[in-house]
């Protein structure tokens, strides 16, 4: 046997489990995460755009939603835009906090507390909140949480 072949046997399991590892870290790379965009990157819960649709065709209905909502006494919530995502601000009666949302047809979807959320547009009476009645604009939550201008 002439020397470069040995050279080639002695070296060919090295090659392959260098070309292995790139293989398999550039399959890693085309894995979709099927989570929620959250305010640490992406939760589990709810998946992507729908089939056909585009984050930029779906804001473009949301993104109208941009800026302060009054809630009932100094609640609110604030809406902005983050690129493919937004940065969602809800003042509640004892508390302040920050949520990564994502477009969806006619809502943005988001986690709060492990729990699936949504926001769409209603009216105060859609959400059964008094303090606001006869408010029409307004983004409703869920039941007794929304936030009209």
């Amino acid at each position: 046997m002439n020397k470069s072949r040995i050279i080639f046997f002695k070296t060919t399991p090295g090659i392959c489990a260098v070309l292995l590892v790139a293989v398999l870290a550039l399959s890693a790379c085309n894995k979709k995460v099927d989570g929620t965009p959250g305010t640490s990157g992406t939760q589990p819960g709810a998946a992507g755009p729908p089939a056909g649709e585009t984050v930029m065709q779906l804001k473009a209905a949301t993104d109208k939603w941009l800026g302060k909502w009054a809630g009932p006494g100094e609640t609110y919530l604030n809406l902005e835009d983050r690129g493919a995502v937004y940065l969602i601000t809800i003042r509640a009666a004892d508390s302040l906090a920050t949520y990564e949302g994502s477009p969806a047809i006619n809502r943005i979807k988001f986690q709060r507390s492990g729990e699936s959320e949504t926001i769409r547009a209603g009216s105060a009476k859609d959400a059964g909140v008094e303090a606001l009645a006869g408010k029409s604009g307004c983004l409703v939550v869920k039941t007794g949480e929304a936030y009209c201008r």
